[in-house]
């Protein structure tokens, strides 16, 4: 996912708010959503109040969120990548990964970073604990130089990497080494005020890779082959988005077409179709249980939607804090959303509160977060709460 500037202080404020419904954690029992069809409007309106102090504060171009660790990140177009403790609302680390960034992302196991960007920045790997590059691939003679997009496969030992010449790569992620050039052109990314949106995954079983193709489809390639093996076209405007569900029971892609499409994997078959948003849907993000799910929109709000019992749960205007958002996720316990743009936040779902990113927290739930030390791995084990 892309954006055009960057949070380039650790101070930079961001916004946590919070609603009273149930945290979304791992246990997806303890999700409270009501049982009946899909609403394809928001129940409510949470208007954050804030607005941007500092005009020259630099977006958040790209963001990410650790997977089994409390940690998540921002960076953008100067080239830091800052890492957040998303419970005390810390910094921990401040990366320089070189101007023109384009996208960053969490190794599965959450001890590493990517970042891609144009010009010369290439791809990178970054150890987050010491905040030092571990390989950096950029050569012009095979286009590796500049690209826009990338992902990492589910085992972490690939990474999928869109570049600028619309050429697609798969890489091996310790070394860089090219695996796999697919055979064929993918889908250029689209801008929609302003923002530049494309997001690309592995399948569960790494043998394909999932892309926007042509104007309104998604790709298939095959990871062995190069190969495209399947389009699916039931988009009818640009797709933007492509994302895996946690469990692996299919994907989900959106489109500035302001449909989010559920696929069944094995078939390449829409399963269900939800019109949600306006003005297109630039990113989509699952909570960890894969229970909740959100979607940002070209307009500058996020919808909130309950996948298992099929009802909105909450619609938040972010135009104020976040404005020229581009890309969301969810922390590791569910509880959290964090989006980029001019002023990049994190929405809580728990106990009605504020903070800001930067400021020490006072919440005695918070206590056990250390944010001086690096992320550790993810245990498996299932959330408590």
């Amino acid at each position: 996912m892309i954006h055009y500037y960057f949070l380039s202080k650790v101070a930079t404020k961001v916004l946590l708010v919070t609603l009273a419904v149930t945290s979304c954690s791992r246990d997806s029992t303890k999700t409270r959503l009501k049982t009946t069809d899909f609403e394809t409007t928001p129940s409510s309106t949470l208007d954050t109040e804030g607005t941007r102090e500092q005009q020259d504060i630099p977006y958040a171009i790209s963001v990410s969120c650790a997977r089994g660790a409390p940690i998540v990140a921002t960076g953008g177009a100067d080239g830091r990548i800052t890492v957040w403790n998303s419970l005390s609302g810390t910094a921990t680390k401040e990366i320089m990964a070189g101007a023109d960034l384009k996208d960053i992302g969490f190794s599965p196991d959450d001890r590493t970073l990517f970042s891609v960007g144009e010009y010369g920045h290439g791809i990178r790997t970054w150890d987050i604990a010491g905040g030092s590059p571990i390989w950096t691939s950029s050569s012009k003679e095979d286009g590796t130089d500049c690209s826009f997009s990338a992902c990492y496969s589910k085992d972490g030992t690939r990474m999928a990497v869109a570049l600028c010449d619309l050429d697609l790569v798969v890489v091996d992620s310790s070394t860089g080494r090219i695996r796999t050039r697919m055979n064929g052109k993918i889908a250029g990314s689209r801008i929609r005020n302003g923002v530049e949106a494309y997001e690309i995954s592995f399948t569960p079983n790494g043998e394909q890779v999932l892309t926007p193709y042509r104007e309104s489809e998604i790709g298939v390639w095959d990871v062995a082959t190069g190969n495209l093996e399947a389009s699916m076209g039931e988009h009818h405007d640009t797709v933007t988005s492509v994302v895996v569900h946690p469990s692996g029971n299919g994907f989900f892609s959106v489109g500035l077409d302001e449909l989010i499409i559920h696929w069944q994997t094995a078939e390449n078959a829409p399963m269900q179709k939800i019109a949600g948003g306006s003005n297109g849907l630039l990113s989509f993000a699952f909570s960890s249980s894969g229970d909740v799910l959100a979607s940002l929109s070209g307009d500058g709000t996020i919808n909130v939607w309950g996948l298992k019992n099929g009802t909105t749960i909450e619609k938040l205007d972010v135009r104020t804090v976040a404005e020229g958002a581009s890309e969301i996720c969810f922390t590791a316990d569910g509880r959290n959303i964090l989006a980029g743009g001019w002023q990049p936040f994190l929405w809580e779902i728990r106990e009605d509160r504020k903070k800001l990113l930067g400021v020490p927290s006072t919440d005695s739930s918070d206590r056990d977060a250390d944010g001086d030390k690096g992320p550790a791995r993810d245990d498996g084990k299932e959330g408590d709460d």
